[in-house]
């Protein structure tokens, strides 16, 4: 009761500070009021920084703790902050720039630097900062309609049948120059843009390239005689020592960024080589079929519009299980299952006019059955089709099983069963799920439950079970979020071993230490 009488406190301290417009960065507890942007970036392989930014008012005060960093007083509060924070192993940094306003104009920015220690913290000297930060800040970016980092800037240059617009990042704001001696300097980091996915050769991709210096969008337009807009195109050209580019291109009705040109930077990572080797593999075939379906995982089958649901079983099996979502299904058909790992790729090519399609892959250490499974409509009778393939390891294509056989591998499947299959719960949810919701002002608690049947009309009650249960993490340190490109899953439950459970989310009422979810199972 005790702590549930603070935490109520705490709310209503934050509830007064929103009401009066006091934005905050606590640099302690990695705190920050919900009037605070968060720019993401790096200046090293672990090293993290934040810049926190004010959005409709600015940040005035900057905490340790219970205790003011910034202002030292209670009096004038013309003046605003931008707050930046340097992670570097153990060794945690936070310049800010101090914004002075007289009359309602900018008088001066002087910028202060404080070294955090785990209790307390001590103003250091610029040459103290500065030895370490010892590379370039890489500034990620969302190029999409949000805020940015300060120290971008932007130029848009229009034309009758164009409109370009470069960003670029300020090599001095005010009397700071970034030129790496007397302050950090700055480059891209991260480009993504959370409106459109970004796709290379058949493969998504959380992000465009991981730095540049420059960036620069795009459109062109194309009229016909009668001056009716009847093409447009936008491109992204990403300016480094080498460049890249993309365009914005439907796959399925839905924009996204397809990789036009590339350096072989690029093509020294794995998972963009294997991409690019994949694509140009079907160029001469005027691109892959629509819609194919890739049990290798190069190519991802979110951008085709298939579902993909994993699980695990006994005996080392791991359960994947492939369908087109239903939004697809009265326009589209998966017509040709892939695997680009090995010689023979073509696994196999439905030619027959189905209604219902969906493709199971069992998996172990020792080999691989593939199952199609579809129904075909004759006349005024639907058959139901059966197609299982085997693949042993360490070879290089697979291999038809005849029909004989698949009594004694079903019966064989059937002592692995059931099948826990995996769950993010703060994600959407695949057709096989169902997730409810029940909410009131102060508590949601959501409902999940598996289907009772298959797209076959089959019961699966006692086929499919619940296993692992994941959520996505929101947040990096304290409450401030992670980069929003990353999805970075956390296991809630190992094995909850049911076809029915609750989660219910944490309560604005519940104790700080309540975790965000908490299951219940429920049987049938």
């Amino acid at each position: 009761m005790f702590y549930r009488l603070i935490y109520i406190t705490i709310l209503i301290i934050g509830l007064i500070e929103c009401v009066f417009g006091i934005n905050y960065v606590d640099v302690k507890n990695y705190n920050i009021s919900r009037g605070v942007n968060v720019f993401h970036g790096r200046f090293g392989t672990d090293d993290k920084y934040f810049m926190f930014v004010g959005d409709l008012e600015p940040i005035t005060q900057l905490r340790f703790g219970n205790e003011l960093i910034f202002p030292n007083d209670t009096g004038s509060n013309n003046y605003n902050l931008f707050v930046e924070m340097f992670i570097k192993n153990n060794i945690k940094l936070v310049s800010f720039y101090v914004h002075t306003f007289h009359k309602g104009l900018l008088k001066e920015v002087k910028r202060k630097v404080i070294k955090l220690y785990s209790d307390t913290y001590s103003y250091i000297s610029n040459e103290e900062f500065m030895f370490n930060i010892d590379k370039p800040i890489l500034v990620s970016i969302d190029i999409g309609p949000r805020p940015k980092h300060p120290f971008i800037t932007r130029f848009i240059s229009e034309h009758d049948k164009s409109c370009v617009k470069k960003y670029y990042i300020v090599n001095k704001y005010h009397a700071f120059k970034f030129d790496g001696k007397s302050s950090p300097r700055y480059k891209f980091g991260y480009v993504y843009d959370l409106d459109h996915p970004v796709v290379v050769g058949y493969t998504k991709r959380p992000y465009l390239i991981e730095k540049c210096v420059m960036i620069e969008i795009s459109k062109n337009f194309r009229f016909n005689c009668l001056f009716q807009l009847f093409y447009k195109y936008t491109t992204i050209i990403l300016h480094d020592v080498n460049e890249q580019r993309y365009e914005l291109r439907p796959i399925l009705g839905k924009k996204h960024w397809f990789l036009k040109y590339y350096t072989d930077e690029m093509i020294s990572n794995e998972l963009n080589l294997n991409a690019i080797k994949l694509y140009k593999s079907y160029t001469h075939d005027k691109g892959m079929p629509l819609i194919t379906l890739d049990i290798s995982g190069i190519s991802s089958p979110e951008i085709f519009g298939i579902e993909k649901i994993t699980g695990s079983m006994a005996n080392n099996w791991t359960y994947i299980l492939y369908r087109l979502k239903n939004e697809y299904q009265n326009h589209y058909k998966i017509r040709m299952v892939i695997d680009p790992t090995i010689e023979r790729r073509n696994i196999y090519i439905q030619r027959k006019k189905y209604i219902n399609y969906n493709l199971e892959v069992y998996v172990n250490n020792e080999e691989i059955y593939v199952c199609n499974r579809y129904d075909v409509k004759l006349e005024n009778m639907i058959i139901k089709e059966t197609k299982l393939l085997n693949k042993k390891s360490g070879k290089e294509k697979y291999k038809n099983l005849n029909t004989s056989g698949y009594k004694k591998i079903f019966k064989n499947i059937e002592e692995w069963l059931p099948i826990k299959l995996d769950v993010t719960v703060d994600e959407e949810q695949p057709s096989l799920f169902e997730k409810k919701e029940i909410s009131n002002k102060e508590l949601t608690i959501y409902h999940f439950s598996i289907n009772e049947t298959n797209d076959f009309g089959e019961s699966i009650l006692n086929k499919y079970v619940f296993g692992r249960v994941y959520q996505t993490t929101s947040f990096q340190f304290g409450n401030i979020p992670q980069e929003p490109f990353r999805k970075h899953r956390v296991m809630i439950v190992g094995d909850i071993n049911t076809n029915k459970f609750i989660v219910r989310n944490k309560s604005t009422l519940d104790n700080l230490n309540t975790p965000q979810y908490q299951l219940f199972r429920l049987r049938i």
